[in-house]
């Protein structure tokens, strides 16, 4: 059998799609699902169940729900099972990103990408997040440190859509199109790329139980700053 990585779209999706797919080979007891797997002691559930015949299916299926919480150490310890499955036996992983997993893991998977991430508009913290950047003031940003990734990253992308010429339309009702213009012509393109790189990272820490406090300091000390004022 195989092993696959499911990435892109909404953590739902992701999830309904790994149980679709799963659904054709395994139902019953012969389906494990482990939610938001992080230590080793997950790739020994794994092998645990792998070690029977399927009762009532074609195959045993895992899925490792939001598997970007594995630590390296459990993704080490699974890279033998993710190349050769024993018997029939199918291995789901679903995650935000592919670069959550260490490139020996990633080479072991087939990848099924689902699209963008989906990510919902929370238009209060939309606003906050807003002011805090236009503001600047780092102090009040390590303040701020309750409000998700996702939203920085929306914004940045926003601002970078406005510069390569595409209003973003969810946003700008928000904010303001003309609000968006005049801070996006102060944004460099290379800096906003970077940031929602961090966006996209600092995201990923999140999910490994890192201290929220420190990681969303650092990713404000990242975020671009105008280059000039009006």
């Amino acid at each position: 059998m195989h092993s696959f990585i499911i990435i892109g779209a909404s953590a739902e999706k992701r999830l309904a799609e790994a149980k679709s797919r799963a659904s054709t080979q395994s139902t019953g007891v012969d389906l494990v699902i482990i939610e938001t797997p992080k230590s080793i002691d997950s790739a020994r559930e794994i092998k645990s169940s792998l070690t029977r015949r399927p009762y009532q299916s074609l195959a045993i299926t895992i899925i490792l729900v939001e598997a970007q919480s594995l630590t390296i150490e459990a993704q080490n310890a699974l890279l033998k099972t993710l190349e050769e499955p024993p018997g029939p036996t199918q291995i789901y992983l679903t995650a935000q990103t592919v670069d959550s997993f260490l490139p020996t893991v990633r080479s072991r998977c087939h990848l099924i990408d689902l699209g963008p991430i989906e990510t919902s508009l929370n238009e209060e913290d939309l606003k906050k997040a807003w002011t805090l950047w236009r503001e600047g003031r780092l102090g009040k940003l390590f303040d701020a440190t309750d409000i998700e990734p996702s939203v920085w990253a929306m914004l940045g992308r926003a601002f970078l859509l406005h510069q390569l010429g595409t209003d973003e339309k969810e946003i700008s009702p928000v904010i303001g199109e003309g609000e968006i213009k005049k801070f996006t012509d102060q944004l460099n393109a290379a800096d906003l790329q970077k940031f929602l790189k961090a966006c996209q990272h600092t995201s990923e820490l999140l999910s490994q139980n890192i201290n929220r406090k420190l990681a969303m300091e650092n990713l404000f000390l990242k975020l671009p700053r105008p280059t000039s004022h009006s």
